[in-house]
Parts: structure tokens; sequence; C-alpha cells
């Protein structure tokens, strides 16, 4: 078993497959935040790709990465399960990229063995790079929204659990009007079951969550339209995009096998975008551009789709259209952060509803300390 890098005989054993694969799967999601996070993967990337520009084959790149990375104990874990699954041939390797690569990196890895592999990870560089710029940008137009939300959360708490009991020792709350004995109520269940409520809020996040990778039905096109829905979509719609255009500009045929490999690993949205694309063009005869307006997804993003759509056919097109991309890339942070500005602007709506309530019951409240 490949994973035997990690575990030790007693999980690795046919007898308890099922403890192994779930200790693999937390081990390798651990280790994966820990060593190779996107800053280490492009570096990786670039290195392998390097040194495969000189001449070195796969398995001596891996050998002097594995070297230069001698100090690192973690990713050289990584690294000789590369080794291994590069052992038992290329399909083996791409798959147990795809454990440490999101899967808009690991998709461009399904072009081996019909173009040259430095190429392939220069271009799983790009894509990587593009990633986390984007990122960037959504965290740093939710930052703030964030921590104000997590001040709010703070205040109610402290207010439920000691302010409120002291004041309903100084005060009548016989004399509280109505509103205030409710946003007491709320702020005291909050203190009293703060796990409750936590566990609440994650449950909350995991259904949006899982509702944004898995919903493919009615609706969707609208909802992709708003935040978090539309976050997700020009991220994982903008990286499968330059994996396209690398496989053209690379002459990669855009085959019937092509698709289905790059529809692996992809979650179950992705997925659905993908055969309205392949589609189009296997079974319709079309070309990527016009394949992609006639999808009618607006995926990755109505603006590359139209000029898509436009080149397509044209001669050079293919270049043109990479260029434009670039561009578009360069600017996808301004485009994720307006993106964002849904999800900001609820974040601080429900925390500036909750600081009033809140102030204006302790002010009310104060108010009657002196007739009390």
């Amino acid at each position: 078993m490949r994973g035997s890098v990690f575990l030790p005989d007693a999980f690795a054993g046919a007898s308890r497959p099922g403890l192994a694969r779930l200790v693999e799967a937390v081990l390798i999601g651990v280790v994966r935040i820990l060593a190779v996070r996107t800053a280490a993967r492009v570096n990786l990337w670039n290195l392998l790709a390097d040194l495969l520009g000189n001449s070195f084959g796969l398995r001596e790149a891996l050998e002097l990465a594995l070297a230069a990375n001698r100090r690192n104990l973690l990713l050289r874990l990584v690294l000789r399960r590369w080794q291994f699954a590069h052992a038992g041939g290329m399909d083996p390797f791409v798959a147990e990229l795809g454990r440490w690569a999101p899967a808009s990196e690991a998709m461009i890895f399904y072009g081996t063995g019909r173009v040259r592999p430095e190429d392939l990870f220069r271009a799983a560089a790009r894509v990587a790079e593009m990633r986390a710029r984007q990122m960037r940008a959504i965290w740093t137009a939710l930052a703030w929204p964030v921590v104000i939300f997590g001040a709010v959360l703070f205040l109610v708490w402290y207010i439920g659990g000691y302010m409120m009991p002291a004041m309903r020792e100084s005060t009548d709350p016989a004399a509280w009007p109505g509103w205030v004995h409710a946003t007491d109520a709320f702020a005291t269940a909050f203190y009293r079951y703060d796990w409750a409520f936590g566990l609440a809020l994650l449950a909350a996040i995991l259904a949006v969550w899982v509702l944004v990778l898995r919903w493919t039905g009615r609706g969707r096109r609208t909802l992709d339209l708003v935040a978090p829905f539309s976050l997700y979509r020009i991220v994982s719609g903008s990286a499968f995009f330059l994996v396209v255009l690398e496989f053209l500009r690379l002459r990669v045929d855009l085959t019937e096998r092509t698709w289905e490999r790059l529809s692996m690993g992809a979650s179950p949205y992705v997925r659905s975008r993908i055969r309205a694309i392949q589609v189009r063009m296997v079974r319709g005869g079309m070309g990527f551009g016009r394949a992609l307006e006639a999808a009618g997804t607006g995926f990755p993003d109505e603006t590359l789709v139209t000029v898509a759509a436009a080149l397509d056919g044209r001669p050079d097109w293919e270049e043109q259209l990479r260029g434009f991309t670039d561009r578009w890339i360069e600017r996808s942070g301004a485009v994720m952060a307006a993106a964002a500005m849904v999800l900001n602007a609820a974040l601080l709506v429900v925390s500036t509803i909750a600081t009033l309530a809140v102030l204006s019951m302790v002010f009310e409240v104060f108010s009657q300390v002196d007739t009390f």
C-alpha cells in the first residue's frame, strides 16, 4: 500500500482497510496543511520543471527534490510517497499528486504522456499562483467583517453572561419593555448554550459549502451570481479555463478521454459544467469558445465566455485568448473582491443589527438603575 510511508503495519494491513483509509486520509489532510501549502507547491512544481527541462528524468528529479528538502521532514514524507507511486507507473503517480494538490492543479497532470512533463509542472505552478492570488483577494475582502462579526458574538456572550445578571439585581426586570426581555433572553441563551450556537453556525456553514460543491439543479445559474456561489464559480472555473488553455497551447487534443480525465477529482458542480462543455465540443463539433457559450452556464465567467466565443476559429485564437485570460487573471483580485462584497455586507449588517440591539438593551436597563 502506498500509504505505508505514513501508516504502521497495524493500520496498513488488509484486515482493517476501512480504518487504514480513514487514518491515512486524516494524516494526509494534516500534512497537506502543514507541508504542502500553496507556496511550497509552487516552489516544488517550478523545481521539478527546471530539473526536467535540463534533461533529468522524473525519477532523478524527485530524488533531487528530496535532497533539496532534507530539513523538511513532512515534505520529504510526501516526496517519498510520490517516489513509491512513480515506481508503479505514471497513472499511479498522477493519482498520488491529486491527493496533495487541489483539483484545479491536479487536473493539469492528466496531460501526462502527451506533452513534455516540464510544461505540465510549469502550468501547475501558474494555476497555483492564480488560485493563491484569488484566495488572497477573498480573505482580504472578508477579514475585517469576520473580525467584527466575531467581536459582536463575544459582546453578546459577555453581556448575556456577566452584565445582565448584575442588571437584574440593580433594576426591576418587571419594568423592562418586552423587546428588552426578548434581547436579554437571547443574550442569556447565547451565553448558556454557546456550544450549541457554535455547532449550529458550523452546521450552517457546512450545509452551504455542500450546496456550493454539489448542487447542480435548477436555480444554480442564478445563485452563481451571488457569494459564496459566485466565488467558487470564479475560482474553480478560472482554474479549469487556464488548464484547458494550457492543453490547447501544448497541442493536447480535447478528446472524450481528455474531458473525462479533467472531470476526475472535480466537485459535482465543476464536473457538471465540464460535461456541458464536453458534450458540445466532442459530440456537437464546436470549438472551445463556442461550446462555452452554447453550454449557457456562465462558467467560468461571462466575460471570458463572451471573448472566447468571439475569438473562436480566428487565426491564432488560442494565443489571443490566452493573452486576454492572462490580463483577466491579473484583474481577478478585483473581481473576487467585488464578488465577496455580498458576504461582506451581510456580515456587517448582521453585526450592526446585533450591536445596536444589545447596546440599546443595555442603555435602557441602565436608565432604570437610578429609579430602582
